[in-house]
Parts: C-alpha cells; structure tokens; sequence
C-alpha cells in the first residue's frame, strides 16, 4: 500500500529503528530532556560508525543501552514542582470561592483554607529540592 503522498518511501533501515527506539525508551523511562536525548543517540551512532558496526551489533537492544544511563534528577524535580505550582491557582480560586460563598465560620472553608497552605508549601518545597539537584553533581 502506498503512503497518503502517493511516493513510494525506502524502508527505515535497523540502525534508524533503533535509534528510534533508544531516544524513545530514554524520554519515558529516565527523564531526560531533549536535548540530553539526542546527545546520546548522536554519540551512539558516531560511535557505531566509527567502528563500522551496526548500532544493535555494538550496543545489543536499545532497552540494554539506555540502562547504562541515570536518570536526570533536574528535569524530574522541574517537572514536580511545575505540577505543584500549576495547581495554586485552582486552589486559590476554590479556596476564595469558598470564602465568597460561605464566609469564613465554616469548617469547610478552614479545610480549603488549610488546603492552599499546604499546596503553597509543597510548592516551595519542590522549587528548593530544584535548586538542591541543580546544586549536586550529576552522575555521569
């Protein structure tokens, strides 16, 4: 069957497959950025044909290769706090709507007050564990 532009397209060949396959498994299973991502597949493949051979033949599965490289603890942290700052605002807006509505004598405005407290602080705990993880060195 022909693709939707009516050209016959080469097949990919096995070291673009894995290629994709590694930058794929490196972006869900270890956090890494993008940037980082394609720096590793770029030496991969520099690597591979600097030897001459194929990427499956020098580095076995795209699975097996990406173990050999941690997790980046920066862009996970960024992305937690990220998640926390996001939800401020619908706190805070739950929270006020509350205070509109019912006043401040009910138990349950005290919980969402309690709420948006503790939200703020979980906020300002994930950005200093960010600065934390900027601050220590990264495992190679």
């Amino acid at each position: 069957m022909l693709p939707p532009s009516g050209r016959r397209t080469a097949p990919a060949s096995d070291d673009e497959a894995w290629s994709r396959e590694l930058a794929g498994t490196l972006r869900l299973r270890l956090d890494l950025s993008e940037a980082r991502v394609s720096e590793i597949v770029r030496e991969a493949r520099a690597h591979a044909g600097r030897s001459g051979a194929g990427l499956r033949e020098e580095f076995g599965t795209p699975a097996s290769y990406a173990s050999r490289f941690g997790r980046d603890r920066v862009a996970r942290a960024r992305r937690a706090a990220w998640g926390w700052t996001a939800l401020v605002p619908v706190v805070l807006l739950l929270t006020v709507d509350r205070l509109v509505d019912g006043g401040a004598a009910d138990l349950v405005t005290w919980i969402w007050v309690l709420l948006t407290v503790a939200v703020c602080w979980s906020v300002a705990t994930a950005w200093r564990r960010v600065r934390r993880e900027q601050d220590r060195p990264q495992a190679a």
